[in-house]
C-alpha cells in the first residue's frame, strides 16, 4: 500500500488527487474514454480478446470514476461546510449517468447472443476465465433485461431518481428548523441536524426530552414534502421492477441479491416473535437508568454510564491489537497497515460528519472516518470500522474490481463480528466494573438497534412499498399509520403513540432503491452466532472465516454464509442470537444488582 503522510490524526486524500485541478484533468480525460467505448458496440462478442479488451478498457474508466468519487466523499466528510464540494459532485453524478448510457448497449448485445458463445470465450482465454461468473450472472437475469433503448431510458431514470434521496438529504440537513434547547447547565443552543445525535444521547433526561421534542415537531412541519418525495421515489422503483417483469422491487432485490424468499420470510417471522424480550431490554433500561418509567428518547441515552478512563489512539491501537491476535497474523497485519498507513480520520470537529464509516473503492485502500473521543465505546466503534477495513481490504487484494463490493447481506457480519469479540475479549480482561457494564450495554444496545429497531423499519418499508405497488393512495398521514403499526408488530405497545413522522428521519429507505435496513438484522444475527464459533475456537472455524473476509460477491451470501455453519433460511440460527442477547441481559442486569447492593451497604 503506497505509504501516505497526514497531519496528526488525519488522512491526507493525496495520494488520490493532489487537489482539484487534478480531479477536473482527470474529468477530462474520462469523459474521452467513455466515448471511445462505443466503438464496442456490435462487436463485443467478435472474438475472445474483443471481450477482453472491453473490460479492461471499462475497468479504466471504471477506475478513474471510482477514484474520483472517493476523494469528493471523503472531502465532504470531513468539511460539510464547504459549498465548493457540492459543483464537483454535480459534475461527477453528471459523468456516472453519461457512463450508464453510453454502456447501456453492453447487456442488450450480451443477452442477444448464445449464452454458450462468451463461455466458450471464457474457456479459451485465461485471461477472461475470471469474467466467467459475472458473464453467468447476466444470462441469469436474461428474462428481466429489456432492450438496448429501454436500458438506456432505465439508465436515465436510475440517475434522475438521485434527486429523491439529495432532496429528502437537502430537506433534513438544510431546510429544516429545530429550533433550540436549553442544556443542564442552563445554556440554551440552536439545535443543528448534525446535533441531533450528540444530544438525544445526552445524560440528562430532560435534554433528551426537549431534543425529541424539537425534532417531532420539525417533521410535523416538513411531513407533506418528505412524504411526497419518499412516495415518488417508491412508484418509480416499483414500475422500473414492473417493466423488468418482477411482480415487485422486493422480488427483484432478492433475485439480484442472490438471496431466497424463504430467506426474507425467515426474517419477517422471527422480527414480530420477540415483543416479550425487547420489553425486557425496556425493563433493564428502567433499572439501569433509575427511573419508573420509560419514554422513547430514553433509549437513545446510554445504557450505563462511561468509564472515567481516557485512552489515547496508541492505547487504543495496542488493545485492538492485542484484541484481535485471536484471529491470526494476516488480521493483525491488515490492522497495522490501517494505523501505520494514516488510513483512519480519528477525531471529530467543526464540520465534520458525526458519523463513523469505513469508504473503499475496488482501486484502493479502504478510509476510516471516526468520532474517537478516548472512550472504551469508541474502541468498540474504532473494532467495528476495522473490521469493515479488514474485510474490504482482503476483498481488494483477492478479487477483480467487479466482484470486491460484498453483497449488503453480508457486509455489517465483519464489523459486527468485531464489536461483538471486542466486547467479550476485553470484558473478560478488565477488572474494572464499570468497564464491564459498559462493554455488555454497548453490546445489548448494538444487537437492539441493529434486531429490534431495522426490523421495524424494513416492515414499514414493505408496507409502503406493496401500497405503491398496488396502486393504494399513500400520503404522510398512511405513512405515519404503517411507522405506529410496525413499531406496534415488532417491540409492542410500551411507549407512548407517536405522530409517526420520524420514518422519513431515515436515509437508508431510498439506499439501494430501498428494502436495505433488513440487512441489518440479519446481520446482527449472523455476527452473534458466528462470534460464538470464534470465541469458541470451533474447529476450523478461523480459517474459513479469513476465507469469508475475501470473498466480496463472487459468491453468493447465503451459500458463503453456510461455509460458516449459519443457515439464514432457518429460524433456530435467530433463537441462538436471541439465547446470546438473552443472557447479556441477564448479565448486566445482576451486574446492575451488585452495584445497588454495594451502595446500600455505604
Amino acid at each position: 500500500m503506497e505509504e501516505i503522510k497526514s497531519e496528526e490524526g488525519c488522512i491526507d486524500y493525496r495520494f488520490l488527487f493532489e487537489n482539484y485541478e487534478k480531479w477536473l484533468e482527470e474529468a477530462e480525460i474520462v469523459e474521452k474514454l467513455q466515448k471511445d467505448l462505443l466503438k464496442y458496440k456490435g462487436h463485443l462478442l467478435d472474438s475472445a480478446e474483443m471481450l477482453l479488451q472491453f473490460y479492461k478498457d471499462s475497468e479504466i474508466v471504471e477506475k478513474s470514476i471510482e477514484r474520483m468519487d472517493l476523494y469528493n466523499h471523503i472531502l465532504f466528510l470531513t468539511d460539510m461546510q464547504n459549498e465548493e464540494n457540492k459543483k464537483y459532485q454535480d459534475k461527477l453524478y453528471g459523468m456516472i449517468a453519461n457512463y450508464n448510457v453510453l454502456t447501456s448497449f453492453v447487456i442488450p448485445e450480451l443477452l442477444e447472443s448464445d449464452e454458450s458463445i462468451a463461455m466458450a470465450y471464457c474457456d479459451e482465454l485465461e485471461e477472461l476465465k475470471p469474467y466467467k461468473k459475472m458473464l453467468q450472472d447476466i444470462y441469469k437475469q436474461k428474462e428481466h433485461m429489456l432492450s438496448e433503448p429501454e436500458e438506456a431510458i432505465i439508465s436515465e431514470m436510475q440517475s434522475v431518481m438521485q434527486n429523491f434521496s439529495k432532496s429528502s438529504e437537502f430537506i433534513r440537513t438544510k431546510e429544516m428548523d429545530f429550533k433550540t434547547i436549553t442544556l443542564e447547565n442552563g445554556e440554551e443552543i440552536a439545535l443543528s441536524s448534525n446535533q441531533l445525535e450528540k444530544f438525544s444521547r445526552d445524560e440528562c433526561r430532560d435534554v433528551r426530552r426537549q431534543v425529541a421534542l424539537r425534532e417531532d415537531e420539525a417533521y410535523e412541519r416538513h411531513k407533506e414534502s418528505l412524504a411526497t418525495n419518499y412516495i415518488g421515489f417508491i412508484k418509480c422503483v416499483e414500475n422500473i421492477s414492473k417493466y423488468r417483469k418482477y411482480n415487485s422491487y422486493l422480488e427483484e432485490k432478492l433475485d439480484t441479491a442472490e438471496l431466497t424468499k424463504k430467506t426474507y420470510e425467515t426474517f419477517k417471522k422471527c422480527a414480530t416473535l420477540h415483543k416479550e424480550l425487547f420489553k425486557k431490554y425496556i425493563e433493564l433500561y428502567k433499572k439501569a437508568l433509575k427511573l419508573p418509567d420509560l419514554k422513547s428518547y430514553d433509549i437513545a441515552a446510554p445504557l450505563t454510564p462511561s468509564s472515567k478512563t481516557n485512552y489515547s489512539i496508541e492505547e487504543a491501537k495496542k488493545i485492538i491489537l492485542d484484541t484481535f491476535s485471536i484471529y491470526g497474523d494476516e488480521y493483525s497485519h491488515v490492522l497495522e497497515k490501517a494505523f501505520d498507513e494514516h488510513c483512519i480520520d480519528y477525531f471529530p470537529r467543526d464540520g465534520k460528519t458525526t458519523m463513523w464509516l469505513s469508504s473503499y473503492i475496488p482501486y484502493e485502500h479502504p478510509l476510516i472516518i471516526a468520532q474517537y473521543t478516548g472512550k472504551l465505546c469508541d474502541i468498540s466503534s474504532l473494532s467495528h470500522e476495522l473490521g469493515h477495513f479488514v474485510n474490504q481490504y482482503l476483498s481488494i487484494q483477492k478479487q477483480l474490481p467487479s466482484y470486491v463490493f460484498g453483497s449488503t447481506f453480508t457486509a455489517e457480519i465483519a464489523s459486527l463480528t468485531n464489536e461483538i469479540v471486542f466486547s467479550n475479549v476485553y470484558r473478560n480482561k478488565t477488572e474494572d466494573i464499570t468497564e464491564k457494564k459498559e462493554l455488555l450495554g454497548c453490546f445489548i444496545k448494538v444487537f437492539a438497534g441493529n434486531f429490534f429497531g431495522a426490523a421495524k423499519q424494513a416492515l414499514f418499508e414493505e408496507k409502503a412499498h406493496q401500497s405503491a405497488k398496488d396502486g393504494i393512495p399513500l400520503s404522510s398521514e398512511v405513512l405515519a399509520q404503517y411507522w405506529n403499526t410496525t413499531n406496534s408488530e415488532v417491540m409492542g405497545d410500551l411507549f407512548e403513540k407517536s405522530k409517526g413522522n420520524m420514518w422519513a428521519a431515515i436515509p437508508h429507505f431510498f439506499m439501494g432503491g430501498g428494502h436495505y435496513t433488513f440487512n441489518y438484522s440479519t446481520a446482527i444475527v449472523a455476527s452473534t452466532v458466528l462470534a460464538s464459533k470464534l470465541l469458541n475456537k470451533e474447529e476450523g472455524m478461523l480459517d474459513r472465516y479469513m476465507h469469508f473476509l475475501t470473498l466480496g460477491s463472487s459468491v453468493p451470501p447465503l451459500e458463503a454464509l453456510k461455509a460458516l455453519g449459519i443457515d439464514m433460511e432457518n429460524a433456530q440460527t435467530y433463537e441462538i442470537a436471541f439465547e446470546t442477547f438473552d443472557h447479556a441481559i441477564d448479565e448486566l442486569s445482576e451486574l446492575l444488582e451488585l452495584d445497588g447492593e454495594k451502595n446500600g451497604s455505604k
